[in-house]
């Protein structure tokens, strides 16, 4: 069984300001690995996503979560 990674976010599914290209970024990684894993599945082919959470960077305690 092969198996693929991706990077993601959990900003992904958050609203933070100044930080959309990111966000779309993401969740086009999101969307992209749910239908390679669809795709995939019939070739024994997995697909996952990791997700770190945020670690106390100064620059995310600035930011404004709507």
């Amino acid at each position: 069984m092969a198996s693929i990674v991706l990077l993601s976010s959990n900003v992904a599914t958050t609203n933070y300001q100044q930080s959309s290209i990111y966000q779309a970024s993401k969740s086009a990684v999101n969307s992209f690995a749910r239908t390679a894993a669809a795709e995939l599945a019939p070739r024994r082919i997995r697909v996952n996503i990791v997700s770190p959470s945020p670690t106390g960077l100064m620059y995310l305690t600035n930011r404004t979560i709507l």
